[in-house]
């Protein structure tokens, strides 16, 4: 699916019209968003920035990499970890040299989870 399948998809999962899609965005978002653009992204003729993008994830509780990654189930994607959100909209904010510890540090602590 392209990214703009997969909102189009996750908006008609949970019966929204776009007006409702846009309506529930602008509520939670101080990011304004138009009947035109979710038209221009469900169309894959424009793509959010990542920060939209993460909101888009939170509207639907699921993981921001659903949007990167060639699937077609969300069974994977659900989100059960609020704190996943936080570390991504950290993340986004640090600097490249602050992001690289961090992917570090994650890394470090994956692999010693998985001894």
């Amino acid at each position: 699916m392209t990214f703009g399948e997969k909102i189009k998809h996750l908006r008609q999962l949970n019966s929204w019209t776009m007006n409702d899609f846009i309506q529930r965005f602008n509520d939670e978002n101080q990011t304004k968003v138009s009947r035109g653009r979710l038209s221009m992204w469900e169309n894959d003729l424009n793509d959010p920035s990542f920060r939209v993008v993460q909101s888009i994830a939170r509207m639907f509780n699921i993981s921001v990499d659903y949007f990167g990654d060639d699937a077609k189930s969300l069974s994977k994607y659900r989100k059960d970890d609020s704190g996943a959100n936080e570390l991504m909209s950290i993340y986004s904010d640090l600097v490249p040299r602050r992001k690289k510890s961090l992917l570090e540090y994650a890394r470090t602590q994956h692999n010693e989870q998985q001894k």
